[in-house]
């Protein structure tokens, strides 16, 4: 029995081009989040963590006692610090490096990298502006009040102050577009927008009345400048809803 070798040749060639799109279509990943925290934070807390957001990223660590070289993969889209202590705080706000976590953080924002920081224990009352404060002497209040206006503008730059909650939440804000290899940022999950305004004009009241860390406004919302203001001074980042 002879074969038609050509024709054979011809065969494996078109089964082999009708193959190539589908077995070398590069596979869509998932963009990168870069955990930082110090040595002595909970080895099973940061397990749960990872768990939590690899249904959505790729988690990198920085265990930041651990680290030689500071450098973010190219591959990293946003940065999540747990335990921020008042040092980085300070640190990211002024813009001065020193430390790592500090370094990290520079480069991220320098990046345009979106950053999360999750308050140590002896700075919770950062997430809620009215912590305490009726036990507080005047020069306290003073005190925090520098501090939260350095947080505020860390929320400038890109860096905002959340809970543990908001970390688990960002297991959905990155969505992507399978079968293209195509990434969507900046989509935020329903339970990370807690408020929206949806007037005309945000006045220095609304932001005063604001019960949240974070104030979503309307793109077509008019910010005074006073809100503006009252924003700085109460710790309060004002974003536009882009849904």
């Amino acid at each position: 029995m002879t074969y038609d070798t050509a024709l054979i040749e011809r065969i494996v060639a078109e089964v082999i081009g009708r193959l190539r799109p589908e077995t070398e279509r590069p596979r869509p990943t998932r963009p990168g989040l870069l955990l930082v925290y110090p040595g002595e934070f909970e080895s099973q807390a940061v397990a749960v963590v990872e768990k939590e957001l690899q249904a959505g990223w790729n988690v990198y660590h920085a265990q930041i006692e651990e680290m030689e070289h500071v450098s973010l993969h190219r591959d990293v889209k946003r940065l999540v610090f747990l335990q921020t202590d008042q040092d980085l705080l300070m640190r990211g706000a002024l813009g001065l490096t020193g430390t790592v976590a500090s370094q990290l953080l520079a480069e991220g924002l320098l990046r345009g990298l979106p950053a999360l920081l999750v308050p140590c224990s002896s700075l919770k009352w950062l997430l809620d502006v009215r912590a305490g404060e009726a036990v507080l002497s005047p020069a306290a209040k003073r005190y925090r009040q520098h501090i939260r206006t350095h947080a505020a503008e860390l929320g400038a730059f890109g860096a905002t102050l959340g809970s543990m909650a908001d970390v688990l939440a960002l297991a959905d804000t990155f969505v992507e577009e399978e079968g293209t290899g195509e990434s969507i940022e900046g989509r935020t999950s329903r339970s990370e927008r807690t408020t929206v305004f949806e007037g005309k004009v945000l006045t220095q009241n609304d932001v005063q009345q604001a019960k949240e860390r974070v104030l979503y406004v309307s793109s077509s919302t008019v910010v005074t400048p006073l809100a503006r203001d009252a924003a700085r001074t109460n710790g309060v980042t004002i974003q536009v809803d882009e849904r």
